[in-house]
């Protein structure tokens, strides 16, 4: 009889031992698994910031070609006026259109490289998370391998009682 009850004792000691290496595994696994989708996210949010800039780039572009036109349409109409176009009103007229042109199109350079800073800072955000899933999975992964081991010793004593 007390041997079949060390039999038990001992299989209970390696169930105990392979339930928590099981659950050591599956608790790195599912660290690594995190890990991976931040990761992921970190990587969309870099293209994104950097697809912002890009876009800024083109919008930028748009408004500068825009002011040009306006300055165009500006000239056109005081030269059918007869109006001198490098003197006076007519000179300042350009000069101020050309001055908030500008404004604007710095404006939306700014707005982009905000833009992207904002997405550059949820991609660092989601590899900090990362990285952070991955250490609480190891951390998980040992307090799972030390309850079992725990648990055996546990059994070990008794079985020796």
């Amino acid at each position: 009889m007390a041997e079949t009850s060390t039999m038990a004792g001992y299989g209970s000691i390696g169930a105990s031992l392979i339930g928590a290496g099981f659950s050591a595994y599956a608790s790195i696994q599912a660290g690594k698994m995190q890990q991976q989708m931040y990761e992921l996210n970190a990587l969309i949010g870099r293209k994104q910031g950097e697809y912002a800039i890009e876009k800024g780039q083109i919008q930028e572009q748009v408004v500068r070609y825009n002011t040009k036109q306006t300055i165009g349409k500006q000239r056109v109409s005081y030269a059918a006026q007869n109006v001198a176009l490098d003197d006076g009103t007519a000179l300042e007229m350009q000069k101020d259109a050309a001055k908030w042109g500008e404004v604007d199109a710095l404006r939306v350079r700014n707005n982009a490289a905000m833009e992207a800073w904002g997405y550059r800072l949820s991609a660092n955000s989601q590899s900090i998370q990362g990285s952070l899933g991955m250490m609480s999975a190891y951390a998980q992964a040992g307090a799972a391998g030390i309850s079992g081991i725990a648990q055996s010793g546990q059994t070990l004593a008794l079985m020796k009682k």
